[in-house]
């Protein structure tokens, strides 16, 4: 075994307190997220060391790796997991929530859940803030790392070892590349995969690889934990969310991690990194990590999001003490082996352990987030609410890859000759496809759907190369290219959140989709939005199509089924409609920019808006129905009370201006432009 190296605990203390004021929003250190990559370098040099250590002397063993590996992780992991779905079972009163619980509780058990989250990312996954084990990721990219080190290390110690340094460097640079081009081309699972993160751990790992007495000179050790220590604050301090990461950036917090471990136990650094107060904090580290983003989730939804400093600085304290509680009665009684258990028992107890906190987490899942546990009338309320889009059997791709992994997806009457028209948009053209597809099938008709969540529909807004919005820039190539290879496609029915496009952010959601968005140059925002809507819509009537562009809905900009079910166990009116003046005001830049864009020939506009609306407040409910399945996605409810408007895109004819509603109530609210 290797000698115990306090300074490394104390590494461990500084790694998971960025990481702990990082997720409790204190301001201070922007990129406390790095702490996790410090302990996948940590861990990358003690495994390796320990492995390489035991090799050999002749006393490694692949079974007693991972009896050490079950004693470390999965106690505390189980008794977190168990916690938090007691936990959501009574705090977390959406299903949706609670299912998704199961699901990543099902995931960390198994060592998979950064292969979980990284599906559940983009516009349609559900927010950070409501996953009390979105944490657990990292869990999973190290378990996925132990699986192949012993055999690894066992291969590079042979005699055959000259090959060491080419393979670590070659796997190191790999990882990296792969890391780098995730990072540019904005793909967002590139921060969750094993591969792109595996250089991280390979810099622990190439650590203890290194010859002894590396660095020459006690001077020079100083220096080099000095330069060590400061990278790594740099990183903390400099980086922000949205610092592309990992990729290069990954590099600054790993190399200052690798160097404050190289320099030795006997520099300043780490004289002072072995305070006894950081030490034991490093020894509870583990249990800290697994307890303090649970802890802030669930104060999140009973409290609310906008936390004061001081309640903020209360749930740090109350993680430390579930963290001391859980090291002192859940980690150090497995590792300590008291009272003594064979490696078979071990072995056996995990397995128990895991199925049974399985089996919870699935029954979760199948029962759909258990929405019985609810009161009789709010739990049949919830079974009936949809809150993901209908679209899961929609060509046949599953919910989270329409659109987006499909070739040229076919929507409509199967059978009928070609197709004739074409679905185009964002994730609110995702909401509508179903009900597009249906009535599409009733006319006797077929077309085709492509969409991507967070895409604007308009040509030039994402086709400058190098700004990571290739796959926006794929579908609008895509829509071309249909459109050039199928002259008999003449309707266009486009669909999506314009509002999201034609004006700054205004909310966090809007900051995170604008943020990677690629737009011409501009002092006007607006300006950019209608010139580009202008310019889609000229090129796309060419040849004699016809465009029907689906105007904005009102956004309610809460969980609206989420709200109502609150409203309901609280015996409150559950109605939430907006202010038909806030909707004005909200939308006005895509209101004008729309209305400009009626005056191109074969045009036709058609208003959501004026059917929920009555002057006054726009619904967002009726007959105990929500009409939306988040804060601004039409549901099923509410796409069919679209169906008039369906209908006018379906049946529009450049040459028949379609008559005019004027009843607010029952409107056909067509707009056509000569």
């Amino acid at each position: 075994m290797i000698a115990y190296r306090p300074d490394i605990d104390g590494l461990r203390a500084l790694a998971v307190s960025l990481v702990v004021l990082f997720h409790g929003k204190f301001g201070i250190f922007t990129g406390g997220f790095i702490g996790v990559d410090i302990f996948f370098v940590i861990s990358g040099y003690l495994i390796a060391s320990i492995i390489l250590s035991e090799i050999k002397t002749g006393t490694f063993s692949i079974a007693a790796f991972y009896e050490r590996r079950i004693r470390r992780i999965l106690p505390a992991l189980v008794a977190v997991i168990t916690a938090v779905m007691v936990a959501g079972a009574l705090i977390f009163t959406l299903p949706r929530d609670f299912e998704r619980i199961g699901a990543s509780a099902r995931a960390a058990l198994a060592f998979y859940s950064n292969f979980y989250f990284a599906r559940q990312t983009g516009y349609f996954g559900p927010a950070s803030e409501t996953q009390p084990l979105l944490h657990t990721w990292s869990l999973g990219v190290e378990e996925q790392f132990y699986i192949f080190a012993p055999l690894v290390m066992i291969a590079l110690i042979n005699p055959a070892g000259r090959w060491k340094w080419p393979i670590m460097i070659g796997a190191f640079g790999l990882s990296l590349a792969l890391s780098v081009k995730g990072v540019a081309f904005t793909d967002r699972g590139t921060f969750y995969w094993p591969h792109t993160r595996a250089f991280e751990l390979l810099t622990g790992v190439t650590l203890a690889m290194a010859p002894a007495g590396i660095w020459i000179g006690r001077r020079f050790q100083e220096m080099v934990g000095a330069a060590g220590l400061a990278l790594v604050l740099a990183a903390a301090f400099w980086f922000t969310s949205e610092t592309p990461f990992p990729g290069f950036a990954a590099l600054i917090p790993c190399l200052g991690a690798a160097l404050v471990i190289g320099a030795g136990g006997q520099t300043l650094v780490s004289r002072a990194l072995a305070a006894g107060p950081l030490v034991k904090l490093g020894k509870i580290s583990y249990s800290l990590y697994l307890w303090h983003w649970p802890v802030f989730v669930f104060a999140g939804e009973l409290l609310g999001q906008n936390l004061h400093v001081w309640q903020r600085a209360g749930l740090v304290i109350l993680a430390l003490m579930l963290s001391i509680m859980s090291y002192l009665f859940v980690e150090q009684p497995f590792r300590s082996n008291s009272p003594p258990l064979t490696r078979r028992s071990i072995f056996t107890a995990a397995a128990v352990a895991t199925a049974v906190c399985g089996l919870a987490a699935q029954a979760i899942v199948t029962s759909r987030g258990w929405p019985d546990r609810l009161p009789p009338e709010v739990a049949a309320f919830a079974k009936r609410t949809p809150t993901e889009a209908d679209i899961e059997n929609l060509c046949a791709k599953g919910k989270f890859n329409i659109g987006i992994r499909v070739g040229n997806c076919e929507i409509g009457a199967a059978n009928a000759a070609e197709a004739t028209f074409l679905l185009w948009g964002d994730s609110h053209a995702r909401s509508i496809a179903t009900y597009i597809s249906d009535a599409a099938a009733a006319k006797g008709i077929k077309g085709y759907y492509v969409a991507r969540s967070g895409c604007a529909p308009l040509y030039g807004f994402y086709d400058r190369p190098g700004q990571g919005r290739q796959k926006c820039q794929d579908t609008i190539d895509r829509v071309k290219k249909l459109l050039a290879s199928k002259p008999s496609i003449k309707q266009v029915i486009v669909v999506a959140r314009w509002v999201l496009y034609a004006r700054p952010p205004v909310s966090d959601l809007d900051a995170r989709m604008t943020a990677a968005q690629v737009m011409p140059e501009a002092s006007d925002d607006n300006l950019i939005f209608k010139n580009q809507l202008q310019i889609t819509v000229k090129d796309v009537t060419s040849g004699g199509r016809n465009v029907a562009l689906f105007g904005p809905v009102p956004e309610p900009s809460i969980d609206l089924p989420k709200a109502m079910i609150l409203a309901k166990l609280k015996h409150e009116a559950a109605e939430f409609p907006v202010n038909y003046s806030s909707f004005q005001k909200q939308q006005r830049n895509v209101l004008d920019a729309l209305a400009e864009t009626a005056k191109i020939p074969n045009v036709q506009l058609l208003y959501p808006h004026e059917i929920f609306c009555n002057g006054q407040t726009c619904a967002t409910s009726g007959n105990d129905q929500a009409f939306y399945v988040d804060s601004n996605h039409l549901s099923p409810a509410g796409v069919e009370r679209l169906s008039r408007l369906v209908d006018h895109a379906f049946n529009f004819k450049a040459a028949s201006p379609a008559s005019l509603s004027t009843d607010p109530d029952n409107p056909t609210a067509a707009r056509t432009g000569h």
